[in-house]
């Protein structure tokens, strides 16, 4: 997802993107950044991060985009043990959850950013993570029989332990 500008170190703006991660069962959102970059490079740390803060997935559900397709994404995919699956090109419906989320993320979090949040590529990440965590995670979700992401995360049988 697009992402708002921010400023960087010699005080120009540049362009962000979202690079987010969602549990299908619970909605949990694993990991999110916003990142200056949309390739590989800038996907793996999140994916990192995804995976120290929720644990390893059985699978990886991504885009059909360059940077979802690099030879190391799969390697690292195939060394963790994560079945690596690609959306089918075109096909907006397969990726319902997150697509969704990131509405919601232009709807409650864009929308009331402030300067001092795009001051930095730092400084919007810690709002989005305060975010993330402090609202999101918290609201019952309509999807999930009114409980919110982290009641059903907890409850979840799904929830990955490797």
């Amino acid at each position: 997802m697009h992402g708002p500008t921010v400023r960087i170190k010699d005080r120009s703006k540049r362009k962000t993107y979202l690079i987010a991660f969602i549990d299908d069962a619970t909605r949990v959102i694993p990991y999110a950044a916003f990142s200056l970059a949309e390739n590989t490079r800038a996907f793996l740390p999140v994916f990192k991060q995804a995976i120290v803060r929720r644990g390893l997935p059985e699978c990886l559900y991504v885009d059909n985009g360059s940077s979802y397709r690099s030879n190391h994404l799969s390697l690292v995919c195939a060394k963790l043990g994560v079945a690596l699956i690609h959306a089918r090109p075109y096909r907006p419906q397969g990726k319902g959850r997150i697509e969704r989320w990131f509405k919601t993320v232009r709807g409650q979090l864009l929308i009331r950013l402030t300067n001092d949040d795009t001051g930095s590529l730092e400084a919007l990440n810690r709002r989005l993570w305060a975010w993330v965590e402090g609202e999101y995670h918290q609201t019952p979700h309509h999807g999930l029989d009114g409980v919110t992401p982290l009641e059903k995360w907890a409850q979840s049988d799904s929830v990955p332990t490797r």
